[in-house]
């Protein structure tokens, strides 16, 4: 094994899925494509957010979140709306990795703060590519907070 796999001096990326074998195939994917950050995985978004609240300052937080935004509980939907109105986690990247191909859900997921949206699962040289590289999409957000975020009751 690599000694440098995984990487703690690297920031972790975080997938968030309630599909075992959806995560299990996106961390084979990562770590195909060579990434080394540390992985962590949940299975609902109020772990996700548990997880981000025991972060203590900028070094600990996630890179990127990767979250699907059709999960038990509160959707992926609300994750990123309630991460994105923390502003101690602003600049975390969100990724909707998702089999849903429908625009209304793309659009949706870029009205909540994503980042990107992606289909489930890229092959790893295209994953690894837009973790180093993006396509990084920056939408402004709304004045008004989206009622999604009253979704999560954590």
């Amino acid at each position: 094994m690599n000694p440098r796999y995984p990487d703690s001096s690297l920031p972790p990326l975080v997938i968030v899925d309630d599909s075992d074998d959806d995560v299990f195939l996106l961390r084979h994917r990562l770590r195909e494509g060579g990434i080394t950050n540390p992985i962590r995985a949940f299975g609902s978004a109020a772990e996700a957010l548990a997880f981000l609240r025991d972060c203590h300052g900028q070094n600990d937080l996630p890179a990127i979140v990767f979250t699907d935004i059709r999960i038990p509980v509160a959707s992926g939907f609300a994750l990123i709306s309630a991460i994105r109105d923390n502003s101690e986690w602003r600049d975390i990247r969100i990724v909707v990795v998702s089999s849903s191909n429908c625009p209304a859900d793309l659009e949706h997921a870029l009205e909540c703060g994503a980042n990107g949206y992606l289909i489930k699962f890229p092959p790893s040289d295209t994953l690894v590519d837009f973790v180093h590289n993006g396509p990084w999409i920056s939408v402004p957000r709304p004045a008004q907070p989206l009622p999604l975020a009253s979704e999560l009751h954590v």
